[in-house]
């Protein structure tokens, strides 16, 4: 498998940039104008552990010391019909049916998976990374995978698509999340600028509770707390890392010294 272009040439988002960059990334400075492929690491490699991700604010500006998630799925965008369109062995591109229109670059380096086969079995769950697409609601999507479609998909074949987990992320909401945690931002955002991210290694971590305890694994919690902000880690929710500092005595919306470990 080999993705044609990918984070190498100026394409239609002007995403460039390597996978991992080696230069000093500036984690204390988003722009603007984007600078990297969404999703680009950086290792500082100073003995710390870290690693940081390049993503881009969804609207709202995000806040330092904050989780923040990827943009949550859209329902109309997911087990749709294709409904008058098929697509060949080795085609580069497909045209699908979404009931809410994709505008301008929505699903940009995200990903289309085959979720029913209309009969052909053999579809199933074969996922395909997007390098760009047309609008509205008839979309046809530019397959990155030089090889193109691997298994012939049929009339009423359906799918679901989904943008790059680092496009438009936003402060994990106080209610709950409703969607994968991806890092932590070192600084406050403005909305819809570029940055970086940190997705593992020692960071602040808002907590909404001041009982936290070093060594304690520390993540979404089960009840409402403040955007972006964790607890101590309820079974069912996602982990985000391990406590390495008590938070401030009887403070809420105060950090604690985290080890993030999404990555």
């Amino acid at each position: 498998m080999s993705y044609r272009n990918y984070n190498k040439t100026q394409r239609r988002q002007a995403i460039s940039g390597p996978a991992v960059i080696n230069d000093r990334a500036d984690v204390f400075n988003p722009t603007a104008d984007q600078k990297y492929g969404l999703g680009t690491q950086w290792n500082p490699n100073d003995g710390t552990d870290r690693l940081f991700r390049y993503a881009k604010d969804g609207g709202a500006g995000l806040s330092k010391a904050a989780m923040a998630q990827s943009l949550a799925a859209v329902a109309n965008w997911t087990e749709q019909a294709l409904t008058s369109y098929t697509a060949a062995v080795g085609d580069k591109e497909i045209q699908i049916t979404v009931a809410t229109d994709l505008a301008a670059n929505d699903i940009d380096h995200g990903w289309l998976c085959v979720m029913d086969g209309a009969g052909n079995d053999a579809a199933l769950g074969d996922m395909y990374l997007i390098e760009s697409h047309t609008t509205g609601g008839t979309p046809v999507l530019q397959i990155a995978d030089s090889s193109g479609i691997r298994t012939a998909l049929t009339v009423d074949a359906e799918v679901s698509v989904i943008p790059n987990k680092y496009r438009d992320i936003v402060g994990v909401p106080a209610a709950a999340a409703t969607a994968i945690p991806v890092g932590v931002p070192l600084v406050d955002w403005t909305a819809d600028y570029y940055g970086w991210i940190q997705t593992r290694g020692p960071a602040p971590l808002l907590v909404d509770t001041d009982n936290s305890v070093v060594g304690d694994q520390i993540g979404e919690t089960a009840t409402a707390n403040t955007i972006g902000a964790g607890g101590i880690h309820a079974v069912t929710y996602p982990i985000w890392g391990v406590i390495m500092s008590d938070s401030t005595n009887g403070q809420a919306d105060q950090p604690v010294m985290a080890f993030l470990t999404l990555e």
